[in-house]
């Protein structure tokens, strides 16, 4: 891992050591670190970049904020990536700097960018996570970033549901009709047992093969997370006569909100309905435990929205933002290649 300052005010790039770098950043108050950012995420993960940056933003020595990117390659061409393994990331500013200073610091990244002669990719946490997202969309974009995707992304606002029998019955009638059924299917779901993590991975790895989608993750990568310092990971596995059939694994990413990172249920058991009995016991959990979002992912897939999910999303009572994808490239456009 690298570690690096670059001062704003004299356009000055220099490394620096992990402990330099950790006594002028770890006290700077800032918006929460997300999970994705934690030290040992980043411990974890560096082995999926060529090297890993810790870039900490100086306004005349003073420490006002930092980011955290991966070098890899892309095609033959170099791509400094926030984030470089994990599905979002954000800068993180002291709150009090002026935007213009936000804006000398994605400079400042660029100028790093030109360095190592790479183009720079962000793709920055929907606005669940951090407020200032709007204003970080229109910083890169007038520092001549593309806007080159989306992902429409979906999330429950616990915030807004003060009763779960009051939630449930504003629902579409078809929603209703499914949980109803599943009510009366005997489903029963397990929350982090002995066994919860494991059981929850191989129904997930069953629902991906039955489908055709790609799983990204091992069990020993998941378990891994579960077990570092600054994760909490639950796993949700709902049963019908003592065969598993529908789970979900969760990660808390900040202090309000977790994501479900995967979730499923096998073909063979979809008229009971698992999914929506599922969704309904995650987020009368973490109503309970006082959380204020449940963050349910994209329904985008290769660039394409995929309209079968979005659309069980919605019906299941989730609302729609956005995690949007930027490139600003050094030399030539892909599109020449």
């Amino acid at each position: 891992m690298v570690y690096c300052f670059y001062d704003i005010a004299t356009n000055e790039q220099t490394k620096c050591s992990k402990t330099d770098f950790d006594s002028r950043f770890k006290a700077l108050k800032t918006n929460e670190v997300l999970f994705f950012d934690s030290e040992d995420f980043h411990l974890y993960h560096s082995k999926n970049a060529d090297e890993v940056y810790f870039l900490g933003f100086l306004k005349e020595s003073k420490a006002i904020g930092y980011c955290i990117f991966g070098l890899r390659d892309y095609s033959g061409r170099a791509m400094l990536c926030m984030p470089y393994s994990s599905p979002f990331s954000t800068f993180y500013f002291n709150p009090k700097i002026d935007d213009l200073d936000k804006a000398r610091c994605i400079k400042g990244l660029k100028n790093m960018a030109k360095e190592l002669n790479a183009d720079v990719k962000l793709i920055l946490a929907p606005d669940i996570y951090d407020e200032t997202l709007a204003i970080s969309m229109g910083l890169v974009l007038d520092e001549g970033f593309k806007l080159q995707y989306s992902h429409v992304n979906n999330y429950y606002n616990l915030k807004e549901i003060t009763d779960m029998d009051e939630f449930v019955s504003e629902r579409a009638h078809s929603f209703r009709k499914n949980l109803n059924k599943a009510m009366r299917s005997n489903l029963v779901s397990r929350l982090n047992d002995d066994s919860s993590l494991q059981n929850a991975y191989q129904v997930i790895k069953l629902n991906r093969a039955e489908k055709g989608y790609p799983l990204a993750m091992s069990y020993q990568q998941i378990l891994d997370i579960s077990i570092m310092d600054k994760s909490k990971v639950d796993a949700f596995v709902v049963s019908n006569e003592q065969t598993d059939i529908a789970a979900a694994i969760v990660f808390e990413i900040s202090s309000n909100a977790v994501q479900v990172v995967y979730w499923g249920a096998l073909d063979e058991y979809s008229n009971l309905r698992p999914m929506e009995f599922l969704a309904m016991n995650v987020v009368k959990y973490y109503k309970e435990k006082g959380y204020d979002y449940v963050d349910i992912g994209p329904s985008t897939a290769d660039e394409k929205i995929s309209h079968g999910l979005l659309r069980f999303k919605k019906t299941i009572g989730c609302h729609t933002n956005f995690k949007p994808v930027f490139l600003w490239q050094t030399r030539g456009s892909y599109d020449t290649d």
